[in-house]
């Protein structure tokens, strides 16, 4: 048995249940059917449990495609996962980029990246949390509209990075390890659709009170 505390014990065994689910979403994403495989994710009536804020660490740096689809969307997903990370806002990222190809190339040369963001065309973007001040953070921006907002902060950080030749956009929301919170959806035509599968957790015990703060929208990227 570990001597390590039991806190420690239980982001250990988060983390890795979120890599796990991370890792399956951005899979799921990759296969032909994408609607379909996000159509048939459970969404649960019952109010979740979040864990205690954990000892924090962060993952090794590396092609691992927990956080994306090609090497580059890897680095990508880490790079935003951390830079939320030091906002306090511990949202775990995952990305998958269409063309896939697009992304396999020599991460590190700034010109080839560049490039490679570009040729992307469709991204994917998975966030999820278990900690109950993401979670009630989220749920209070008290209009859909707002909480669209803020998930078009997060697509916006994306283009800001280097993808801005996309003409498709999708973005789920995951609570714990079942709760699809929310799915956001872009097109170049047809703009933006926002959907709430869980009614907000309305009349649980994460949903927000008066006085809680919304969570900060992410900063620019790092040079």
């Amino acid at each position: 048995m570990s001597n390590s505390p039991r806190r420690c014990q239980q982001w250990t065994k988060s983390s890795a249940t979120f890599t796990e689910r991370a890792a399956v979403a951005v899979a799921l994403l990759c296969a032909s059917s994408v609607l379909a495989s996000c159509a048939d994710v459970l969404i649960v009536e019952t109010t979740p449990t979040p864990t205690p804020d954990p000892s924090l660490s962060l993952p090794p740096i590396g092609y691992n495609h927990r956080y994306g689809s090609s090497p580059l969307a890897a680095k990508d997903g880490l790079a935003m996962e951390r830079q939320l990370f030091s906002q306090q806002i511990y949202w775990e990222v995952a990305i998958r980029t269409d063309p896939v190809k697009a992304g396999y190339i020599n991460v590190g040369d700034p010109a080839l990246e560049k490039a490679a963001r570009h040729a992307v065309t469709s991204i994917t973007l998975v966030v999820a949390t278990e900690l109950r001040a993401v979670i009630e953070g989220m749920l209070a921006f008290r209009t859909h509209a707002d909480q669209q907002a803020y998930c078009v902060a997060l697509l916006d950080h994306l283009r800001k990075v280097g993808y801005d030749a996309l003409t498709s956009a999708q973005l789920l929301m995951f609570f714990t390890e079942s709760d699809l919170h929310a799915k956001m959806t872009w097109s170049a035509p047809a703009g933006y659709t926002f959907v709430v599968n869980d009614s907000d957790l309305a009349g649980t015990a994460l949903s927000p009170g008066p006085a809680q703060t919304p969570l900060a929208l992410p900063l620019p990227p790092s040079p």
